[in-house]
């Protein structure tokens, strides 16, 4: 990359006026008293060790800025490749349920991961972020309470009492996390891409073996804040805390203690779980 530079007759007129304000400031010099006065501070301008260490700071951040673009726009060229490929698998999969040939589950699996693709891109493109004009906290806008099918919470529910292994994870990618879950448990586990306290890259440490996956997701939410387990229509949302209650979403740990408490009292649990608030 070219590196634009002042011209000597733009320096050198630059450095000239900066000395006459100096002179006028400092009682009323003369120029004839200092015929060097220019040649010297256009010589500090091009050997001077500050100036230069200045400039090349300069020249590394427009370099990194390169960098930082480059990668976003590599971001965005994948993002919308990965979502063209998945509409059409869920179009692939809408037709063989359709057919009576493909597995509902499928369905709801490849829809889930096309809203999790799609719910990346504000993210990538910068929008939904701290301060945005109409956002909460969050950044998100308010909405009202998403409260997920009585069926549905009753299946993720029925999970959450299912053992599983999360043995010496050790900065494992969140969106790595999630994969996992939701192959060993067979139930949908996205990452909230419009999220501004967590992202699809934020890395986990957590060792728990032979334990219900409510209380793994409980030992997630506490050793890695901020994030948080919500219940969504299609299976579980990883989001932040502060997302979870300015949506009064229904917490999934909230939900599996409700039901562990049910189990060793005997008394029943409430029949509508009220959301975070």
């Amino acid at each position: 990359m070219k590196t634009m530079t002042a011209e000597p007759k733009y320096v050198y007129r630059r450095t000239l006026a900066a000395a006459l304000a100096v002179m006028l400031v400092g009682g009323g010099w003369c120029l004839a008293q200092t015929p060097k006065l220019a040649e010297q501070l256009l010589a500090a301008q091009q050997t001077n060790p500050d100036i230069l260490a200045a400039e090349a700071k300069v020249r590394l951040a427009q370099a990194e800025l390169e960098q930082v673009r480059v990668k976003v726009a590599r971001e965005i060229i994948a993002a919308n490749w990965e979502l063209q490929t998945q509409r059409v698998a869920v179009e692939r999969a809408e037709a063989q349920s359709q057919a009576g040939k493909g597995d509902r589950r499928q369905l709801i699996m490849e829809k889930a991961k096309l809203e999790e693709l799609e719910a990346s891109m504000p993210y990538i493109l910068g929008k939904g972020m701290p301060g945005e004009a109409g956002g909460s906290v969050s950044g998100k806008k308010s909405a009202s309470p998403k409260l997920p099918p009585k069926e549905v919470v009753e299946q993720v529910a029925a999970v959450l009492d299912n053992p599983t292994e999360l043995d010496n994870i050790i900065e494992m990618p969140l969106l790595d996390v999630a994969d996992f879950l939701r192959d060993y448990h067979n139930l949908v586990f996205l990452v909230d891409g419009g999220d501004s306290f967590i992202t699809r890259d934020t890395v986990i440490t957590i060792n728990t073996s032979s334990v219900p996956l409510g209380a793994a997701l409980e030992a997630l939410e506490d050793t890695n804040p901020p994030l948080h387990f919500v219940i969504r229509g299609y299976g579980i949302l990883i989001t932040s805390k502060e997302s979870a209650i300015a949506e009064e979403s229904l917490s999934a740990v909230e939900l599996w203690r409700e039901k562990s408490t049910q189990n060793v009292t005997g008394k029943p649990a409430a029949a509508d779980k009220k959301p975070m608030r």
